[in-house]
């Protein structure tokens, strides 16, 4: 497949999905290349950083991801055991 069909296939399925999550990844993986592109950010890293990187993005491949506010509330449930404890 030339490059020309790559991006008019990409084009095709971006503009087809309405899964905000892999419009949301895609975007990130974008980002994150254009950025060790940029920085040599991905060479840079240790294979056990790139493994954890790999990993996270196979989870979130996979549909296993916690949103923001739901660690949120999980940190903001440990500090108030914390502090519950030491009263």
């Amino acid at each position: 497949m030339s490059t020309a069909e790559l991006k008019n296939s990409l084009h095709k399925l971006t503009v087809e999905t309405n899964e905000e999550v892999v419009l949301q990844m895609v975007l990130e993986y974008f980002n994150l290349l254009t950025k060790s592109r940029n920085a040599g950010v991905w060479s840079s890293l240790s294979k056990s950083e790139k493994d954890s990187i790999e990993l996270g993005i196979a989870q979130l491949q996979e549909g296993r991801s916690v949103d923001h506010n739901s660690v949120m509330q999980g940190v903001q449930d440990i500090l108030n055991r914390y502090k519950a404890d030491g009263e």
